[in-house]
């Protein structure tokens, strides 16, 4: 679709959502999207507290090294609040309705 409209995947109103981790697998395939610079949005921390700056990298650096972040709300509904919110502002950057 990005290509048909000749838009960066970045640009496009795309989100990876992923409620809970089932493994450790799940940290790769939130940071795959996230190097399209696709957010990625969980109701669950990652299993990674053990390390202050992998939790910073995950949480804050990816912003600035690939334009998307990780996004954890325990609560769903706010969760999908963030979601529509954020695709939203993708849509209105495209000038979409």
């Amino acid at each position: 679709m990005a290509d048909s409209l000749k838009k960066d995947i970045k640009d496009m109103p795309f989100a990876f959502a992923s409620p809970e981790w089932s493994n450790e697998k799940g940290v790769g395939a939130a940071l795959g999207f996230r190097l399209l610079g696709i957010n990625s949005y969980h109701s669950v921390y990652p299993p990674v507290q053990g390390s202050k700056n992998v939790m910073k990298y995950l949480f804050e650096d990816t912003e600035k090294t690939l334009g998307a972040v990780m996004v954890v709300e325990v609560d769903p509904l706010k969760l999908s609040d963030r979601i529509i919110s954020d695709i939203n502002e993708k849509r209105k950057a495209l000038m979409w309705k």
